[in-house]
């Protein structure tokens, strides 16, 4: 019996009913007298290798589309953006048609740290990964020639569409199989192996390969990544043995290292780091502090996101059903400006049977919506996600209107303004270069200015000056947020019809007074920058940005030194855009020039 099938039943009143080898983190480790005195080892900087489903005589072995799916699913997931590898560092051959001579080629053509193959296989002494050709496999001899030895093999040769021809079928004791190439990559000296011991279904077993690979790249340690990855994958079908059929060989402390230098250096654990998590409120914590970091301590995000991604891969499975965690796992997501995992984990907190989640949730779920689709090129895929934001945030604004869900919808209609204005002016450009003209016909006519992102501006003034109005009635202190909104819709009404902009002292004067107010009573970086914004808005309305235009790049470049956040300051460019955008169709030369420059100075500042 496989260690890993040891049934070890938990206690029937706890929580985890995990089986016991995840659990307990089972890992193999091999005893070896004789083994490969000097390794090159791999550093940092060297590539990965994925290979999926290689070429070989078909007679014999049949397609096998689940291990190709698998690879293809390895590469994508190694190469997500926040993963830091760049594309060119994932060599991957997922074609079905590659044969032994490019999965050769390929093996030596640069070092590698980590080789992942998924394919056939034959047990044998000199066998490994059946490739074309006769008698042709990838197995310890090839990887002993490698100038440079992997720190990491993972090998799945068991796939079950592979049973499904006679030939396959010849019995052969797979956990042997597993168990003697495991032994013979390490004695090469490969640091960590993963074999597949018996036949596994392609669903799970492609989860257990990209949930692996997601706690790696998230700084687990190699005991903690499989199990990661067995929970996955148990999780995926509890009654399949797929999350057991993986034999993993190699030290436990083992991970993946960002840094350029030694590969086989000692890595700081996250296991170390996070040991304290031991409840769901533990947990709700740690991605505050993640939060807090992200928004307002200039953490790096990718150092950011190696963490989120650990305490996902460890802790999700136990708790992440939670209203409370889904959502402080939202809000991290949100923080480190990793919108759609922001997204997923929020739908996961409104969804949560314990209905422990606040309002909250719900309406940053919308806001994430809105925020994704105004980065969208995809004009069709941008104006989707607005809309489902803006039904999100109107369904909430249904059951009880607040000044904060009257601001968001404000916002969303205003990031809707700029998704439709924007295409309005690529319909001009293209029917300007005659894009559009039929043979024999003159171009297309000027499009008139889009009526939907008229719509949307008037929608965004409603909304905004909805809220303006619930804070005037209840004293909010916060009145400057939605009245400078309302300030910068009217400003862009004005630009677009080319008219003069009319905002009236005495109103800057209330705005900038509940502005100074909140921020000497309960400072936040809406009140602080929010005073330089409206002296931008109040030049604007005179024309005279290029006079003062130093002045306030200075004012923002300092507050910028004292709250770093990307997350803030992209909404600060998006709100210059805002206005200035159509100020440049219509101001005189200096005024361009000075606009220009905030908006550049504004982008570099949201930039990492």
């Amino acid at each position: 019996i496989p260690w890993e099938l040891l049934d070890t039943n938990p206690d029937a009143q706890s929580a985890d009913q995990r089986p016991w080898a995840i659990r307990c983190k089972l890992l193999r480790k091999l005893r070896l007298e004789d083994f490969r005195a000097q390794v090159s080892d791999a550093s940092a900087d060297d590539s990965v290798l994925v290979i999926g489903e290689p070429k070989c005589d078909r007679t014999v072995y049949p397609r096998l589309p689940g291990a190709r799916a698998e690879a293809e699913a390895v590469a994508a997931r190694l190469t997500e953006p926040g993963s830091g590898l760049s594309a060119d560092r994932v060599r991957s051959l997922v074609s079905g048609e590659d044969d032994a001579q490019a999965v050769i080629n390929a093996l030596f053509e640069r070092a590698y740290r980590v080789v992942h193959i998924a394919g056939h296989g034959f047990a044998g002494a000199e066998g490994g990964v059946v490739l074309s050709g006769k008698d042709t496999y990838l197995g310890a001899s090839e990887v002993r020639s490698m100038r440079v030895v992997p720190e990491l093999v993972f090998l799945n040769c068991c796939h079950l569409a592979g049973r499904e021809a006679q030939t396959v079928l010849e019995p052969y004791n797979r956990a042997a199989f597993a168990a003697n190439i495991a032994e013979e990559l390490i004695r090469v000296g490969v640091r960590c192996v993963i074999a597949a011991g018996w036949a596994v279904e392609d669903g799970p077993a492609e989860k257990f390969a990209t949930s692996f690979y997601a706690a790696l790249l998230g700084g687990a340690r190699f005991i903690e990544a499989v199990s990661a990855a067995r929970s996955a994958a148990w999780r995926e079908n509890p009654r399949s043995n797929t999350w057991a059929a993986y034999q993993c060989y190699g030290d436990p402390e083992w991970a993946w290292r960002r840094q350029v230098g030694d590969g086989q250096r000692q890595a700081s654990s996250m296991g170390d780091k996070y040991a304290n998590v031991a409840s769901p409120v533990a947990l709700v914590l740690a991605l505050e502090t993640l939060a807090i970091g992200s928004q307002y301590g200039g953490k790096m995000r990718e150092t950011q996101l190696d963490k989120l991604r650990y305490l996902e891969a460890q802790f999700a499975q136990l708790w992440g059903t939670m209203g409370a965690v889904a959502e402080a796992f939202g809000v991290a997501y949100a923080s480190a400006r990793e919108v759609d995992k922001a997204i997923e984990w929020y739908r996961a907190a409104i969804d949560a049977q314990d209905s422990s989640a606040s309002f909250k949730a719900a309406e940053q779920l919308g806001n994430q919506l809105v925020r994704r689709g105004e980065k969208n090129p995809d004009l069709a895929a941008a104006r989707a996600d607005i809309k489902d934001g803006i039904a999100q945030l109107e369904r909430l604004a249904a059951v009880q209107p607040t000044i904060e869900r009257e601001n968001l919808l404000g916002a969303a209609y205003k990031r809707l303004t700029m998704v439709e204005w924007r295409a309005t002016l690529k319909s001009k450009s293209d029917a300007k270069e005659g894009k559009h003209a039929v043979a024999g016909k003159a171009p297309a006519a000027k499009t008139p200015r889009n009526a939907a992102a008229t719509k949307a501006l008037q929608a965004a003034l409603a909304h905004y000056a909805a809220a303006e109005g619930m804070a005037r009635k209840s004293g909010a202190d916060n009145l400057f947020y939605p009245a400078k909104n309302c300030i910068s819709c009217e400003l862009r009404t004005s630009f677009l019809a080319r008219k003069p902009a009319s905002i009236s002292e005495e109103r800057l004067r209330e705005v900038r007074e509940s502005l100074q107010k909140a921020a000497a009573e309960s400072p936040d970086f809406w009140s602080v920058v929010g005073q330089t914004e409206l002296q931008i808005l109040a030049t604007l309305a005179i024309g005279k940005l290029a006079a003062q235009a130093p002045a306030l790049l200075d004012k923002l470049r300092e507050h910028k030194t004292r709250v770093p956040s990307l997350v803030m300051w992209d909404s600060v460019y998006n709100e210059a855009q805002f206005t200035l955008e159509p100020y440049l169709e219509m101001a005189d030369a200096a005024e361009k020039r000075a606009a220009q420059g905030l908006l550049e100075a504004l982008k570099a500042m949201a930039a990492p």
